[in-house]
C-alpha cells in the first residue's frame, strides 16, 4: 500500500501484475471520465486552473489570494500604523478564478467539495472550521489547496510511480479544479471495487476501521454484492477504457453513485485486502467461470469484505451447499 507518495508494496513496479503506465493515470482523472458517466455521478463543475494559480499552489507559505472586489476603507482609519507598507508581501489576485468559482458554487447548491485532477486536500481538513472539505467560498477551497501535500504530489509527483515515467511529464497538462455538490453521505455505503483484467475481484467496505451492524447482516451483503455487481457489468465496464482499475461507489438506498475511479496498484490503497489476495481472488474467479461455463451454473457472489469479517463472505456458497444436501436428503 501506499501512504501518499511511498509505496510500500514488497514488489516493485515492474514486478506488478499489472504495471501501472502514465495513460493508465490519465484516464482516472476525474476530467477524463466525468462525461462518459455524468448521470451516474454527483454534479460537478471542472475549472482549468491558469498556469499562474498554479505557481501560487506551489509557492512557499499560506496567504490567501487578495480578492477581486476589496472591502471599503474605514474612514476612521489614518493609515499610519506601525507596519511597513515596503516589507508588505502583496498576495497575488485571480479575479477570473475567484468569479468562476463562485459561479460554480451557486450553480451547485452553496456547498461544494474540492479536488484536482485526482486528489482532494482531505489531509489539509484540520485547517477548516468544521474540519470537512465543505466549501462555501473561494478562500475557503483556496486554503484548503494551498495547506495539501495531497496536491503538491498532484502537481509534481502524479507519474513517478509509473513504469514509464522518464516518458512523461512531472505534472498533467492540464491542471482542473474540480467543484463537486456537497453531499452528506452515510460512511456504512461508500466502497470500494476492484476490477482486475475486466473481472470485478473484491469488493471493500470504505472506512475499513469502523463497524457498521448493517453490514454483518448476510441478507445486506448480498444485496450491496447484487447492486454493484450490476452496476459494474451495466454502467461501468463497458464505459471505462481500462482493464484493471479501482473504483468507488456510494449506496444510497436501492440507488448507487460513481464517486471516483484510480489506478490498479500500489498508488491506491486496497484497504481490506492486499493486492496479491486480489490477484489470486481473479484467477481463482476465472477458474470457477470456467468450470461454471461447462457446468452452466450460476455465478456465486462472495467477493464482499467488511470489517466485521475481514475475509470475504462465503454466505451464497454456503446457501447452496445447504440445499445441496437438502435435496440428497429429500
Amino acid at each position: 500500500r501506499r501512504v501518499h507518495g511511498t509505496v510500500t508494496d514488497p514488489r516493485s513496479r515492474k514486478e506488478m501484475a499489472v504495471p501501472l503506465r502514465c495513460s493508465d493515470l490519465v484516464e482516472c482523472m476525474l476530467p477524463s471520465w466525468f462525461d462518459r458517466f455524468r448521470s451516474q455521478t454527483f454534479r460537478t463543475a471542472l475549472i482549468p486552473l491558469p498556469a499562474p494559480f498554479v505557481e501560487y499552489l506551489l509557492s512557499d507559505g499560506v496567504t490567501l489570494p487578495r480578492p477581486a472586489v476589496s472591502a471599503p476603507r474605514d474612514p476612521y482609519d489614518s493609515g499610519n500604523d506601525d507596519w511597513d507598507d515596503d516589507e508588505e508581501v502583496l498576495a497575488p489576485m485571480f479575479p477570473d478564478l475567484e468569479a468562476q468559482v463562485c459561479a460554480a458554487i451557486r450553480e451547485l447548491g452553496g456547498s461544494v467539495f474540492p479536488k484536482l485532477n485526482w486528489s482532494s486536500p482531505k489531509d489539509a481538513n484540520w485547517i477548516s472550521a468544521d474540519s470537512t472539505l465543505r466549501c462555501m467560498l473561494p478562500d475557503d477551497i483556496f486554503l484548503l489547496l494551498k495547506s495539501s501535500d495531497y496536491i503538491v504530489h498532484d502537481l509534481q509527483h502524479a507519474f513517478e510511480s509509473c513504469v514509464d515515467a522518464s516518458t512523461c511529464s512531472s505534472a498533467p497538462a492540464t491542471v482542473v479544479l474540480a467543484l463537486r455538490e456537497w453531499r452528506t453521505v452515510v460512511p456504512s455505503g461508500e466502497f470500494r471495487c476492484f476490477v482486475l483484467h475486466k473481472t470485478l475481484c473484491g469488493i471493500s467496505q470504505r472506512h475499513c476501521r469502523e463497524y457498521f451492524e448493517c453490514l454483518n447482516s448476510p441478507a445486506h451483503q448480498n444485496r450491496v454484492v447484487e447492486l454493484i455487481t450490476e452496476f459494474f457489468q451495466r454502467r461501468v465496464s463497458p464505459n471505462f477504457p481500462l482493464d484493471s482499475y479501482v473504483f468507488d461507489v456510494y449506496l444510497d438506498g436501492g440507488s448507487i453513485w460513481l464517486v471516483d475511479f484510480a489506478p490498479w496498484g500500489p498508488s491506491t490503497d486496497s484497504l481490506l485486502f492486499t493486492l496479491e489476495e486480489l490477484e489470486q481472488r481473479q484467477e481463482r474467479q476465472q477458474q470457477q467461470r470456467r468450470r461454471r461455463q461447462q457446468l452452466q451454473l450460476q455465478p456465486q457472489h462472495n467477493i464482499l469484505a467488511t470489517a466485521n469479517c475481514s475475509h470475504s463472505n462465503e454466505i451464497n456458497s454456503n446457501n447452496n451447499n445447504n440445499k445441496n444436501n437438502n435435496n440428497n436428503n429429500t
